[in-house]
């Protein structure tokens, strides 16, 4: 399926990876005479593919993703940037985009059936090109069946509280039962 590239980032190895719009990755190398990008090479090359479509291969076959802990969820948000959120009424969805670092690769949060959605003090929303970073987060669920609870404290300061059936990070199911908070060290 052909998807646009809204990014960029390096792997461990650093190798240059796309980030699609579908919000998966794909690699793509300069690497004559099996792979010829010159333009990946140079932040202005790069800049300049933007928008540019790639086949994604997930899109076309998913396949069945392992579920996560609810735990390393919770870690992987914490002190990310909330780059934009969408709100499905109709299908009671919402989906956040998130980014560890500038340079980071998105991370998606998808909520199936909404049944509480409250910004506090502010609601603070990401704003196209701008970024709300989560100082504090909270995830829980008290048992099987019981609805996932979100709270995101958020800098600038306001608060949003989040209720719903079932939770994807990244297309991974989040699994487990429990509690988990994460917040910034004070000061």
């Amino acid at each position: 399926m052909r998807r646009s590239i809204v990014g960029y980032h390096q792997d461990d190895e650093a190798h240059w990876v796309a980030e699609l719009e579908c919000g998966h990755n794909q690699h793509v190398r300069h690497d004559p005479p099996w792979q010829v990008r010159e333009w990946v090479v140079t932040s202005e090359g790069r800049a300049a593919h933007l928008g540019t479509w790639l086949e994604c291969r997930l899109c076309d076959d998913p396949g069945p993703a392992e579920p996560i802990g609810f735990r390393e969820v919770a870690s992987a948000m914490h002190r990310a940037a909330l780059v934009a959120q969408q709100l499905d009424l109709a299908a009671a969805e919402l989906r956040l985009d998130l980014r560890r670092e500038p340079t980071g690769g998105l991370l998606r949060l998808r909520c199936e059936r909404v049944s509480r959605l409250q910004w506090l003090g502010g609601g603070a929303t990401a704003e196209p090109g701008g970024e709300v970073t989560i100082a504090t987060i909270g995830l829980e669920r008290l048992g099987p069946g019981e609805p996932w609870r979100f709270y995101f404290r958020l800098a600038p300061p306001s608060e949003l509280e989040l209720a719903c059936a079932r939770c994807w990070w990244n297309g991974a199911e989040v699994t487990g039962v429990g509690r988990c908070y994460r917040d910034q060290p004070a000061g």
